[in-house]
């Protein structure tokens, strides 16, 4: 093969990838867009980017503070942010990619919320399937035991805490998180987040991100989560 050749082959290459690179940005510039004009239309404020001071909170989950997390989300890759504040509760929506995954289709939805009427002790709920909970049960890592069949089935509670987790944590609470599963949550003091379930070993059932249009169900029901939380804690 020839110098030429490989010069040009070279120089191809480099072309193609500019050529994605800049489909990808237009793509990303006309979602923010969309998020933009959506923020205007539920009365809430949009940036491109997290602050500092929301960073700092965000550290305080295990989701955004441990680097050794296989499942840990990267502060870096935060991007159109919706946010509002309404009669004491701040609710602020984002999205971001886990570590070690590539931004763009694996950007992932969060919502946050923030309230003095919330008094939660630190706990976390992730989505397990069947085989991944009974290994953990047998090395006696099963977390918080609750008592509701369906939901233990589905999900594992983990809590420094356990009689504040089992109070918390209403029947109709375990009856809606058990007949949509489709979150994860984490909570602490005054603050919690809601995001997209996935299993242990990082796969989730519902890969690819969130459609704009499908915004304000998604958001409903994590809302409808908050209140659940906020009326027992």
């Amino acid at each position: 093969m020839t110098l030429g050749i490989v010069l040009f082959l070279i120089l191809a290459l480099f072309i193609l990838i500019q050529y994605f690179r800049l489909g990808s940005n237009k793509h990303e510039q006309e979602r923010s867009e969309v998020f933009r004009r959506l923020a205007a239309q539920l009365g809430m404020e949009y940036a491109p980017k997290i602050s500092t001071d929301f960073r700092k909170r965000l550290k305080l989950f295990s989701r955004f503070s441990s680097r050794s997390h296989t499942q840990e989300y990267r502060l870096s890759t935060i991007k159109n942010v919706l946010r509002n504040s309404v009669d004491g509760v701040e609710k602020v929506f984002f999205e971001c990619s886990l570590r070690g995954a590539s931004t763009g289709r694996n950007m992932e939805p969060v919502f946050y919320f923030r309230s003095a009427s919330l008094a939660l002790p630190n706990f976390h709920v992730r989505l397990f399937n069947t085989h991944q909970a009974r290994f953990l049960q047998s090395l006696g890592q099963g977390g918080v035991k609750v008592d509701h069949p369906t939901f233990s089935q589905k999900y594992l509670v983990r809590c420094s805490d356990e009689s504040a987790v089992r109070k918390l944590f209403s029947d109709e609470f375990l009856d809606f998180i058990s007949n949509n599963d489709s979150f994860d949550i984490d909570g602490n003091g005054d603050q919690m987040i809601v995001y997209r379930a996935m299993y242990e070993d990082g796969s989730t059932g519902n890969m690819g991100r969130l459609d704009p249009k499908e915004f304000r169900d998604v958001e409903q029901k994590a809302v409808q989560i908050f209140q659940y939380l906020s009326r027992r804690s």
